[in-house]
Parts: structure tokens; sequence; C-alpha cells
């Protein structure tokens, strides 16, 4: 069985056995969580990019720096373009809302695999 179909049976089991309620989220919440997916691997090699930059520029190499900032451009300039909707979708998922704990589960598991 391929390590993808492994891993999606694994996260199907766990969100079973914790009764997660991310299979109940409004079509909203489940948007906003599909968007925060698609985001996710921009988002970590934006935050690995930006910490090269910090210690190029740190390390005096500005040739180096540059070449980072260059290399994130075209990637934050991709998770600008999500940024409209996502900002329309979070009115529905605010604190207190039905979908909220399964939103900011999705999210704390999101940044826990970038790290």
């Amino acid at each position: 069985m391929p390590l993808a179909s492994r891993v999606s049976l694994c996260v199907l089991a766990c969100m079973l056995w914790s009764g997660s309620d991310a299979f109940a989220a409004s079509p909203e919440a489940q948007e906003y969580m599909d968007i925060q997916s698609k985001m996710a691997p921009d988002r970590c090699a934006l935050q690995k990019l930006s910490t090269q930059a910090a210690a190029a520029q740190r390390d005096g190499d500005r040739g180096k720096r540059q070449e980072l900032l260059a290399k994130m451009e075209p990637i934050a300039k991709r998770i600008q373009s999500f940024q409209p909707r996502l900002q329309e979708l979070a009115k529905r998922v605010q604190p207190g809302s039905p979908d909220h704990a399964a939103v900011s589960q999705h999210m704390q598991e999101l940044r826990a695999r970038c790290k």
C-alpha cells in the first residue's frame, strides 16, 4: 500500500477515534480547511526561505539574501491569491461558531507538519 494511502487511512482512523468534527463541518468551514491545506506547503517553504534569508542577512551575504527573496516572491503571491476568499470564509468560522474547534485543530495539525 502506498505511503499516502496509509497516511490517509491513519488520519481517517484517528479522526473517527477522536470524534473529530471535521466530518460535520459546514461547507464553508470545509472549504476554509481545504484552502489552508493547499496553502500549507507554500507557507512552510516561505517560512524556511525567510529563515535562510535572515541568516544570510546576519552573515552579510547580500547576494544569497537577494536570491532567497526572489524565490520567496512567487510563493508569497500564491499565498496572497487565496486571502480574499479566506477572509470571507473566516467570518463564518470565528470563535463561538460550531466549526471553530475543527478549524483550529486542522490549523494546529498543519503547523505541526511544517516544523
